[in-house]
């Protein structure tokens, strides 16, 4: 070590340790993948935000249906939209799950498929 006259911030040090940590953690090989098979070996930060926008679509889409459901057997008019899909200019789930889908990559879309849980991609296939 050499002593210098620059001074040393700790704060900014442990940051950038930290974003290395985190990305390394996002990019980086952390699942094991037989051989053979063309699946996805790497997770991407875009994959992990895209498949937590399609839960969360997938989550307020399916109590706006129920909503939606339980308003029309009681004969009142529909609920209004929830804040979320207002902000996508959604009139309906359907809406605002395909304005989910056509904000991912086409280059992301498998990876993020393939990181939803499989309760969630059961849910998702006939919604489609």
């Amino acid at each position: 070590y050499e002593r210098t006259t620059e001074p040393l911030v700790l704060d900014d040090e442990r940051e950038a340790e930290r974003e290395a940590e985190e990305e390394n953690l996002a990019t980086g090989p952390d699942r094991v993948t037989a051989t053979n098979l063309n699946l996805a070996s790497r997770k991407t930060v875009t994959a992990e935000k895209a498949a937590e926008l399609l839960l969360e679509c997938l989550e307020v889409g399916g109590e706006y249906r129920m909503a939606v459901a339980d308003s029309e057997r009681a004969g009142q008019p529909p609920p209004t939209v929830p804040a979320i899909m207002a902000a996508f200019k959604a009139k309906s789930a359907d809406d605002y799950l395909m304005e989910v889908i056509k904000r991912i990559k086409a280059s992301d879309l498998e990876d993020t498929l393939l990181l939803l849980p499989y309760t969630s991609v059961c849910e998702l296939l006939p919604l489609l």
